[in-house]
C-alpha cells in the first residue's frame, strides 16, 4: 500500500476512535514539547520547523480522509 493510502486509513481509524480535527493541534503541541524535553539542545529551530512541517502534512492528509 502507498504511504498516502496508509495515512488516509490512519485518519479514518482515528476518527472512529473519537479524534476530532481540533485534537490534532493539541497532539502537535504535546509532540513538540516531548521532543524539546527529550532532545534538549539538539532541538534547534531547524529541527522544530521540520517536525512542524512533517506533522502538519501528516495531519492534513489524515483529516482530509474524514471528509
Amino acid at each position: 500500500a502507498s504511504v498516502e493510502k496508509s495515512v488516509k486509513q490512519l485518519g479514518t481509524r482515528h476518527t472512529s476512535y473519537g479524534v476530532a480535527p481540533k485534537d490534532y493541534n493539541a497532539f502537535s503541541a504535546a509532540l513538540l514539547w516531548a521532543l524539546e524535553q527529550s532532545l534538549g539542545d539538539s532541538f534547534t529551530d531547524e529541527v522544530k520547523t521540520a517536525w512542524v512541517e512533517a506533522f502538519g502534512q501528516l495531519a492534513k492528509q489524515m483529516k482530509a480522509a474524514t471528509k
